[in-house]
């Protein structure tokens, strides 16, 4: 089974303060160790709202409004990375998923690359490497799977978009009623199990976990709060 442990913003990290060298050791440290134990799956970070985008399709209209973002809620029902050019080139892609999915709500973020903790130098024009969060809707909180001519056509643009080498992965959730969320408040872990409504709070980032239980997601989640120091954590199944 996989999961993600997403942490959610805090006013630190939407400040866009960057962690510590001792912060930026203790992530490693556990990332090490989850690489070394053959269960982590990749994972990555967000910058802060105000280098985001939330993208809203009704009724064949697309509406872009620029972050920063305050009391937008997110329960996120899939996830798509993807390397671009251009905003405006990751949109056209979005407009070409919301023709075939209808209606539509997603987060586009900017994904933390080494030259900004200060790892390595920035390049001259890199590409531009972005997180789509679509929000979870009554059909996918139903865990509803597209008409068969929708998935269809999907599976063809995502196709298409592997071999352009724009999506570098793309990540379906199951319902929130798989999941959890995991609270820390003065030293206290707290469990909340799913179904649950939006959070308030933005993704700020995530890994993924290969575990043979959601128990064993919710400890690693736990540490993974203490570790990134946010009070939030939510753990989602993703469907394989």
């Amino acid at each position: 089974m996989r999961f993600m442990i997403m942490h959610k913003l805090t006013p630190t990290l939407e400040a866009g303060v960057m962690p510590t060298p001792e912060e930026i050791a203790e992530i490693h440290g556990m990332m090490g160790e989850a690489g070394a134990a053959g269960i982590l799956r990749g994972g990555d970070g967000l910058r802060p709202s105000r280098l985001r985008q939330h993208v809203v399709y009704r009724g064949g209209l697309r509406t872009v409004t620029e972050g920063p973002f305050v009391g937008l809620g997110e329960l996120p029902a899939s996830v798509l990375s993807l390397h671009v050019r251009t905003r405006d080139e990751a949109l056209a892609w979005l407009d070409r998923v919301a023709a075939i999915q209808g209606d539509l709500e997603v987060v586009l973020g900017l994904c933390t690359e080494a030259w900004d903790l200060g790892f390595a130098p920035k390049p001259a024009d890199p590409p531009l490497r972005l997180l789509a969060v679509f929000h979870a809707d009554a059909r996918t909180e139903r865990d509803e799977p597209l008409a068969p001519e929708a998935l269809a056509a999907l599976s063809a643009l995502f196709e298409e978009m592997r071999k352009a080498d724009v999506l570098r992965g793309a990540e379906p959730l199951r319902s929130s009623r798989y999941g959890a969320k995991i609270f820390l408040e003065d030293g206290a872990t707290s469990i909340v199990d799913g179904p649950f409504a939006e959070s308030k709070e933005l993704l700020s980032g995530y890994a993924i976990f290969e575990l043979p239980s959601k128990q064993q997601a919710v400890e690693w989640g736990a540490r993974w709060a203490r570790v990134v120091r946010v009070r939030e954590v939510e753990v989602r199944e993703l469907v394989d």
